[in-house]
């Protein structure tokens, strides 16, 4: 049975989920947000972050991150390492934990799909079991809020190649410039 993890101080999403670009669908399903809505923020979910020894891709290390029973995305490897580290000095670690999660989406134009990122309200360098949490609501998956409070999640998801583009073309700005720069000054 999964055990709840303390949330961050103010209910804040400072660990990212990466993969999520695969499971677009998933976190379409779990989002339901207007066809119409350029963007997105939600942060009442529930994260149950699983141990995948198992993995291809990244055997013995792994964790996965699923949201009402769909799989969101993974803990990047570095963070996986520094969870699994921070639950084996718990007195009685488990496979699976649940912590607060927030997903965000954007569209750039209409015709464009929402593109949704995860971010989770856990701190690796401060990983606490909450105690005061029963169990039987700590396998609750349905969409309630988790705190009225909440601070909304960081910048929706952007794309790794999208990042990737924004940088070369801010590059070739640059190279431009200094181009024109040069030419002006040899008149």
């Amino acid at each position: 049975m999964p055990t709840t993890l303390l949330p961050v101080k103010n209910n804040r999403y400072p660990l990212g989920v990466v993969g999520e670009s695969f499971y677009q669908d998933n976190l379409s399903e779990i989002a339901q947000c207007s066809p119409r809505k350029d963007e997105f923020r939600q942060d009442k979910y529930s994260a149950h972050l699983i141990l995948e020894d198992n993995n291809r891709h990244d055997p013995g290390n792994a964790v996965r991150v699923e949201i009402n029973g769909l799989v969101v995305g993974y803990l990047s490897r570095t963070n996986a390492a520094k969870y699994r580290r921070a639950i084996s000095t718990f007195n009685t670690p488990a496979s699976e934990y649940i912590c607060n999660a927030a997903i965000s989406g954007k569209r750039d134009t209409d015709d464009d799909p929402m593109l949704f990122g995860v971010w989770l309200s856990i701190n690796l360098n401060n990983l606490q079991i909450d105690e005061h949490s029963p169990l039987s609501e700590a396998v609750s998956t349905t969409k309630t809020p988790i705190s009225k409070n909440s601070n909304p999640p960081p910048t929706p998801y952007k794309s790794p190649s999208a990042e990737h583009s924004d940088r070369l073309f801010l590059i070739a700005m640059v190279l431009i410039a200094i181009v024109i720069c040069f030419f002006l000054t040899m008149r």
